[in-house]
């Protein structure tokens, strides 16, 4: 990894959310939200990507969510 790199790990209740048909919001959404966030803070992406989950499973979830984010940010020179 490099600085500027971000790594986000999710748990299975995250990729497993279903909607109200039974659809899970699946990986591929996860990585489609995380690129189009992209250019938003670290918090801003984790909020955004919160927010679809959130919308796409109506506040009803049978797994807990769990996100582990980091940013790589340059080390100061000195």
């Amino acid at each position: 990894m490099t600085p500027g790199d971000r790594l986000i790990l999710f748990s299975d209740g995250v990729s497993e959310s279903r909607n109200a048909q039974g659809e899970m919001f699946g990986e591929s959404r996860i990585i489609e939200d995380l690129k189009l966030s992209s250019s938003l803070s670290l918090a801003e992406m984790l909020a955004a990507l919160e927010k679809d989950v959130d919308q796409w499973a109506a506040g009803e979830f049978d797994d807990d969510l769990s996100v582990l984010a980091i940013d790589l940010v340059p080390t100061p020179s000195g």
